[in-house]
């Protein structure tokens, strides 16, 4: 298995991105599809891609074997009370490939590369034993969304 970080530049190279990023929302929306609501997933896709393509704030690393990819990670700094973390916008791991360690080496991959003192990141119930295991602790706290929000201080 291979993790790159996606360059600007180079983000044309991964041309089954789109599918997982699509894949991934599917997952998200899963419910709401289930009781009947459409979404235009393409247009989701297009606009993950972008955030990667034209802000220059947002990141992303891709885990990849045999040119297939397997999961992301999209990742920025962030700041949480008044403190300048690292977040973690959004992690996936094609359920297939799940339960192989993909998932907690792009966290850790990150966790380095932002080298902050503490790491943000919101997950829905179905990712609490994953945040937890990789050291990760629920606040008192909701996201907007109503997802968890999960801290790790290093």
């Amino acid at each position: 298995m291979k993790i790159k970080k996606i360059e600007k530049e180079t983000l044309k190279d991964y041309l089954g991105l789109k599918k997982i990023i699509v894949d991934y929302f599917k997952y998200i929306y899963r419910g709401d599809i289930l009781s009947g609501k459409k979404y235009n997933f393409e247009d989701h896709g297009e606009h993950v891609m972008s955030l990667v393509t034209e802000d220059n704030d947002t990141n992303m690393m891709v885990a990849s074997e045999n040119g297939i990819i397997l999961g992301f990670i999209m990742y920025d700094r962030y700041n949480f009370k008044k403190t300048v973390t690292g977040r973690i916008c959004e992690l996936y791991v094609d359920p297939n490939a799940r339960n192989t360690n993909i998932g907690s080496k792009l966290v850790t991959l990150v966790e380095e590369e932002l080298a902050t003192k503490s790491y943000y990141i919101t997950a829905d119930k179905d990712a609490v034993n994953f945040w937890k295991k990789n050291g990760y602790h629920h606040i008192d706290e909701t996201a907007d969304n109503g997802n968890r929000i999960f801290i790790k201080n290093l």
